[in-house]
């Protein structure tokens, strides 16, 4: 069974500067808030209100801010350790470009250990095609790869 998220909710005031509208007002809310993280859905305004989405692995932020009270609610969302992975795997994706410096770094990583795994891979294969005297060794070794991910499949399963 899944855990659900910690979920809080919290009202504070801001100063919304004058003659600001739009994304410009948006800003400069987001900028008082001091808020760490990923900002998606800059929503649209409707009936003097709207939603930001603020994320960051394990943490969601949905910040409405309201114009004519001049106050925000913040309802934060706090994820366990599977949901962090699951964020981490998903962002950044090919269709999303990060604009926080983490999600850059998180990006960099990720694309790096990609091209490694495929470096590793066709360096393998090569090896394999060339080094024939050598192939009893590796069988023995991938066979005992292939059986110690089954042994840890199956301890996490087994959770």
């Amino acid at each position: 069974m899944k855990p659900s998220p910690v979920e809080s909710k919290t009202t504070a005031p801001i100063e919304l500067a004058e003659g600001l509208e739009g994304e410009a007002l948006v800003a400069d809310g987001l900028d008082q808030l001091n808020f760490a993280g990923e900002v998606f859905d800059r929503g649209k305004f409707r009936n003097g209100k709207t939603t930001i989405n603020i994320s960051k692995p394990g943490n969601v932020k949905f910040v409405t801010v309201d114009i004519e009270k001049k106050e925000v609610l913040i309802a934060n969302r706090s994820f366990g350790f599977i949901d962090t992975l699951r964020y981490l795997h998903l962002n950044p994706g090919p269709h999303k470009h990060p604009t926080w410096i983490f999600s850059k770094a998180w990006g960099w990583v990720a694309d790096g250990t990609v091209y490694i795994a495929l470096f590793l891979t066709l360096s393998g294969i090569y090896m394999w095609t060339v080094l024939r005297a050598e192939r009893k060794a590796d069988i023995l070794a991938l066979g005992s790869g292939a059986v110690a991910f089954f042994v840890i499949l199956y301890g996490l399963i087994a959770l």
